[in-house]
């Protein structure tokens, strides 16, 4: 049987996003200190977060070709930057979908003893993103 490569790299190529949701869920889901039952709500945001890093930081290490290749700390944090305060709006209000199934909680109705972690997730990697991107401006003016 022949060997048809392009077939084999599509399939790998299509399967990637999803190995690497699937590798970061299971990696953040594994945090002990929050209720089993509400995991996802609280932790959203670092799963999101970390998504973005790993598959932005693959993109730029792995992918020589790319058009769209990370060259510095500033481009691969660049994302979170937008990513953040989206993703702390939704979760502020909470999502649900067309069937009214709540896909994600609003914040205001989660347990007041772990809701401090998810807006400090959202705080801590916006303003990381945000000190890199300032300094990295101000390191190309000298």
């Amino acid at each position: 049987m022949a060997q048809v490569p392009w077939f084999s790299s599509l399939v790998i190529g299509f399967l990637r996003p999803y190995a690497f949701a699937m590798i970061t869920g299971i990696l953040v889901f594994q945090i002990p200190f929050l209720p089993t039952y509400l995991k996802s709500n609280y932790v959203f945001p670092l799963f999101i977060n970390i998504l973005v890093l790993l598959y932005y930081a693959y993109g730029s290490i792995l992918r020589e070709n790319s058009a769209r290749r990370v060259t510095s700390l500033k481009d691969l944090v660049n994302p979170l930057l937008y990513i953040n305060p989206l993703a702390l709006l939704f979760h502020y209000f909470g999502v649900e979908s067309r069937r009214h199934r709540t896909i994600l909680l609003p914040l205001l109705t989660l347990d007041h003893r772990y809701v401090w972690f998810p807006i400090a997730t959202y705080i801590i990697f916006f303003l990381i993103a945000a000190v890199i991107t300032i300094a990295s401006k101000g390191s190309k003016k000298k």
